[in-house]
């Protein structure tokens, strides 16, 4: 790309392009047929220090240049999250499980389950502000669906509800499954079609519902859009990490190895040859990325907001500061309370 006076070029633009005006250019595809490529600057008010303080603070440097700068190979073999759960970090990974209002959630579920690969479950919760938790993973190899629902039914949620760590599969309202899981297949055992999801229900799994396929990019930009949101959108608890993708364990807390695939989501990279004749390469590298996979099916699921009244979101609340903080006097629950109302529109009936 070569810039002089506000003069950008589109970096994918055929060597038979020929410039109209400033920021538009036409060419002609095999067939002969006129393209026109617009760039940004074809708007006078967008000039050279526009692009710049743009690309400066895009979210995604290759994905600015794809729309911007019609680079169509742009982003191939990009780590398309990574940069911005690096830069907020803090903000999105959650290490202690009272930083989470539980009480104030709906939970939901993705599911993906592959004999050659991890079958996995990742519990999902949203409050009634719209913030989203991935707060459970389950991941092991090499099961039956039967054996890895034995597994999901002694997964709990940490945090006391009644006095106890509510059991997770009693909390989720649904579970979004891979669509694949529904074929079909001919049970060497029965000599009849059982699909794979049959088994899952059979084994006692609850509240099974389809997800969606291929929207992998959609759900990246809105987790995304989540992140780059004040406050996030969208936190993740990971009490500890992961070198690799491991076994979950009926110990295990949060989403560790969520976080990982999350970290190395990569796009696929296409050699110039295929370029030529695929265009912008649209598709995520498909390799490690389970828990991701049933990640997306929940997000494609959208569980819905909580309803909570104000007066119980506000008891919620209380009760959660209470438990952060044992010390907490009244004039201090005062001051939250007013800061409570003024966030939410609502007044407490009561400050205890």
């Amino acid at each position: 790309m070569k810039v002089k006076n506000n003069d950008f070029t589109p970096a994918s633009l055929p060597p038979d392009g020929v410039k109209i005006d400033q920021g538009v250019f036409r060419s002609e595809n095999a067939k002969g047929q006129p393209v026109l490529w617009i760039l940004f600057n074809a708007d006078p008010a967008r000039d050279a220090a526009w692009e710049a303080d743009g690309f400066k603070n895009a979210y995604s440097k290759s994905a600015w240049r794809r729309e911007q700068l019609i680079d169509f190979q742009a982003g191939g073999g990009e780590l398309v999250l990574r940069e911005t759960l690096e830069r907020r970090w803090k903000e999105i990974i959650i290490t202690d499980p009272k930083e989470i209002p539980w009480a104030e959630m709906n939970f939901g579920a993705g599911l993906d389950y592959g004999k050659t690969h991890f079958g996995t479950w990742v519990v999902n919760g949203i409050d009634r502000k719209g913030v989203k938790y991935s707060v459970l993973e389950h991941g092991a190899t090499n099961l039956t669906p039967n054996s890895h629902v034995e597994m999901m039914k002694t997964r709990r949620l940490p945090y006391s509800d009644n006095g106890a760590q509510p059991l997770a599969l009693a909390k989720v309202g649904r579970t979004h499954f891979d669509p694949s899981l529904k074929t079909a297949k001919l049970s060497a055992q029965s000599d009849t079609f059982v699909s794979e999801i049959d088994l899952f229900v059979k084994a006692g799994m609850p509240s099974l519902t389809l997800g969606i396929r291929g929207r992998d990019l959609k759900i990246v930009d809105l987790i995304l859009d989540a992140w780059n949101q004040t406050p996030v959108k969208y936190r993740i608890f990971c009490p500890t990490q992961v070198a690799s993708r491991q076994n979950t364990h009926s110990g295990w807390q949060g989403c560790p190895n969520l976080v990982w695939e999350l970290m190395n989501l990569r796009r696929k990279e296409y050699s110039a040859t295929v370029e030529q004749s695929k265009g912008t390469p649209e598709d995520l590298v498909d390799k490690d990325n389970d828990f991701w996979d049933a990640n997306k099916y929940e997000w494609s699921g959208n569980t819905p907001v909580s309803t909570q009244s104000p007066a119980e979101a506000w008891s919620n609340e209380a009760k959660r500061l209470k438990e952060v903080n044992p010390a907490l006097d009244l004039n201090s629950l005062v001051i939250y309370a007013r800061k409570f109302e003024r966030e939410n529109k609502v007044v407490p009936k009561t400050w205890r």
